[in-house]
């Protein structure tokens, strides 16, 4: 009975995405090095025998998808806690003896974050090949 009352399944959904966040956030302290994959960075002696860290931008690529997937369980844990916990007490104490449909609650919970994501790095992608383009003809 427990299993099938709403508000331990959004409680379930809440402590999932800040498990995946905990696990995320020691994938990044354990796997990354001074804020780069390891084979992404490379170092070279300038002219004063001092080390410098380089990194090519082209070769980010998992990098990027790592930190978009890192944003994207940031913002879900937001919207979790902010959006879903938040509508369905109001709706619980405002509705009278109204049974909540769960799925929507989850489906909202896990996909509006996904697509405020998807919108975001995609209009930044599209905005720097744009800058890039143009700067490259002049």
């Amino acid at each position: 009975r427990l299993r099938q009352c709403s508000r331990n399944l959004l409680h379930v959904n809440v402590f999932f995405v800040f498990l995946i966040r905990s696990i995320i956030q020691l994938i990044a302290e354990l796997a990354m090095d001074k804020g780069y994959f390891p084979h992404n960075v490379f170092e070279r002696i300038d002219a004063c025998n001092g080390t410098n860290i380089y990194y090519n931008p082209d070769e980010l690529v998992d990098c990027k998808l790592f930190t978009i997937f890192m944003n994207y369980i940031n913002s879900s844990a937001a919207h979790w806690l902010v959006f879903c916990e938040a509508l369905y007490l109001f709706r619980l104490l405002r509705a009278k003896a109204y049974k909540d449909r769960v799925r929507w609650y989850i489906m909202v919970g896990w996909l509006a974050p996904l697509v405020l994501t998807v919108v975001t790095y995609t209009s930044r992608y599209l905005t720097k090949t744009d800058f890039d383009s143009d700067q490259s003809r002049k």
